[in-house]
């Protein structure tokens, strides 16, 4: 089976991946412990790309999202008390979505509350979706790892970290889903991991890899047996690396055809096996994989490029996600 057309990484399809991929995906756009009781929370969608202006807060202790623009002339709304605020003309709404005041209207009408987003919490988290293409619970069975470890609550302030690089946001996600080029191109942490019981398993519109340590490496304790690593890709931005210290998210936002941010955080279970295993040096890791993306960009826009071939075992994790990601270009999205 042959891989995508390079063409999918160019200029000419980017507005297509836009509006058919990732107007339709869930995307993280915070941690629980960031959404305050009794106020709401100013979030952007995929800053840059969909641009979209959200308002986030607790209705009876459990998350909402609504549109962060004014139901009037959309103007962008503000935070305020504990609702929000149009500095346009003044327009005010509850916590809960609901106009409260109108100003130039005799009274707000039911037109004029802000329109609900799809939310859903996975751990810390705090996923979006605009126009979602399929349910929260569909992207990746929780069931799968429900023997990890609990994690603290708040994620490690030192732990925070963004990057660019110089590739499109598919090329980033790709290389994360599959374990050929680790050897290659991550010497120290080819070094942690037993490379031979490498094993991948699809599922939903995402990927689990599991990597099994050496001997005297730090391990999870799993159904199957101790790994080294649990790295589960959510389609389509966003990474979960379960270590034996903890948890690290990397989210992905495109910021053009040849462009991407990564921003990174963790939450530390036991700080003293950071620097132990496969879960050691990740900063490293980050830079090496920021340079080969950088590298495949550079060469898929060769006029004499050509797509391979999937790559047996290793690469089964990344036709999966090709798959899922045809089924959105081969689909119109949901009307407004």
């Amino acid at each position: 089976m042959t891989l995508p057309p390079l063409s999918l990484y160019g200029e000419a399809r980017w507005p297509e991946l836009v509006e058919r991929v990732l107007a339709r995906s869930w995307h993280v756009v915070a941690s629980a412990d960031e959404v305050p009781e009794g106020a709401l929370l100013a979030r952007a969608l995929l800053p840059g790309v969909l641009d979209e202006p959200l308002l986030l807060g607790r209705v009876d202790g459990e998350v909402h999202g609504w549109s962060g623009v004014c139901t009037h002339r959309a103007a962008v709304l503000e935070p305020h008390g504990e609702g929000a605020r149009c500095p346009y003309h003044g327009r005010r709404f509850n916590r809960g979505g609901r106009c409260l005041t109108a100003p130039g209207f005799e009274r707000p009408g039911e037109d004029d509350h802000l329109r609900p987003v799809a939310v859903a919490t996975l751990g810390s988290l705090i996923f979006a979706s605009i126009a979602p293409a399929m349910p929260f619970a569909s992207l990746f069975p929780e069931q799968r790892l429900a023997w990890l470890p609990p994690l603290p609550a708040l994620p490690d302030p030192l732990g925070e970290a963004s990057f660019e690089v110089d590739a499109h946001f598919l090329l980033y996600v790709e290389n994360y889903l599959e374990g050929l080029h680790v050897p290659f191109v991550h010497p120290g942490l080819s070094a942690a991991l037993d490379l031979g019981d490498y094993r991948v398993e699809p599922a939903g519109w995402s990927s689990l890899q599991l990597g099994v340590g050496r001997e005297e490496e730090p391990t999870l304790a799993a159904p199957e047996g101790p790994i080294a690593a649990a790295w589960v890709g959510l389609f389509c931005t966003t990474m979960l690396n379960h270590y034996p210290w903890g948890l690290s998210v990397n989210i992905v936002e495109p910021l053009g055809p040849g462009r991407t941010r990564i921003r990174y955080r963790r939450w530390v279970r036991d700080a003293t096996l950071l620097e132990a295993g496969a879960g050691a040096g990740l900063e490293q890791v980050e830079r090496e994989d920021g340079a080969i993306v950088a590298c495949v960009q550079r060469g898929a826009r060769s006029r004499l490029a050509r797509p391979g071939q999937y790559a047996p075992k290793w690469e089964d994790g990344l036709r999966h996600f090709h798959q899922r990601l045809a089924e959105l270009l081969e689909t119109r999205p949901p009307s407004a």
